[in-house]
């Protein structure tokens, strides 16, 4: 699985530009990859991340530029394989506190994801200096020119 792909399903406008700036951010914070080259499968980690700062990056498009959100969190868990992932899930869920239920894969994911996004913004207020915002970083994608 691409580093990238969340972005991909997630992201209808500016996916190679959030993506970069998703880069940008993971190799300032030492966030995990999804392909990390040294397994043959995804990193769960990296998965989680990725589908987090995609999150981010979608939840700003859509109110800067009125961008359709992408609506079918079940349908992005399948794209995602994260029915593969069921160990890790439940591991990383009780690391969270977050509740685990087998028979509800797709809910954990979601609050997984959600708890990621928070860490994120966490970081992201300890790294910018008073004057910037996080809008200041993420509006960065609509500003970059990429082919």
């Amino acid at each position: 699985m691409k580093n990238n792909h969340p972005f991909e399903i997630l992201l209808d406008s500016y996916s190679t530009e959030s993506f970069s700036l998703f880069c940008l951010i993971a190799n300032l914070l030492n966030y995990p990859k999804i392909n990390n080259n040294i397994e043959n499968h995804p990193d769960f980690e990296g998965k989680i991340c990725a589908s987090a700062f995609a999150y981010l990056c979608s939840e700003y498009l859509e109110e800067a530029i009125r961008m359709y959100p992408h609506e079918d969190f079940e349908l992005f868990c399948e794209e995602m394989n994260f029915e593969e992932d069921i160990d890790s899930v439940e591991f990383y869920s009780k690391k969270n506190n977050i509740e685990f239920d087998i028979d509800d894969l797709n809910t954990a994911v979601f609050d997984l994801i959600k708890a990621t996004k928070k860490k994120i913004e966490n970081d992201l207020e300890n790294i910018l200096i008073p004057k910037y915002s996080k809008e200041d970083i993420f509006s960065s994608i609509e500003n970059m020119e990429v082919e």
